[in-house]
C-alpha cells in the first residue's frame, strides 16, 4: 500500500491532485498482481479498513 498521484491529464491542472492509496492485490506464487484500486480514503485509514472499502465495489 503507497500514497500516489495520478498523473491523468495533469497538463491541464493548475494544482497536483491529492495523493491517493494504491493497494494492489498480488497473491503469493502469481508472478504479476490480479488487480490494483485507487483510493481517496483518509491517511490514518487501517489497512483492513481499506481491503474491506475496496473488495465491496
Amino acid at each position: 500500500m503507497r500514497r500516489v498521484r495520478a498523473a491523468h491529464r495533469d497538463q491541464q491542472r493548475s494544482e497536483l491532485r491529492e495523493p491517493q492509496w494504491l493497494l494492489i492485490e498480488w497473491r503469493e506464487g502469481h508472478d504479476e498482481p490480479l488487480k490494483y484500486w485507487l483510493s481517496t480514503l483518509p491517511e490514518d485509514t487501517p489497512l483492513q479498513r481499506m481491503v474491506f472499502e475496496a473488495k465491496m465495489r
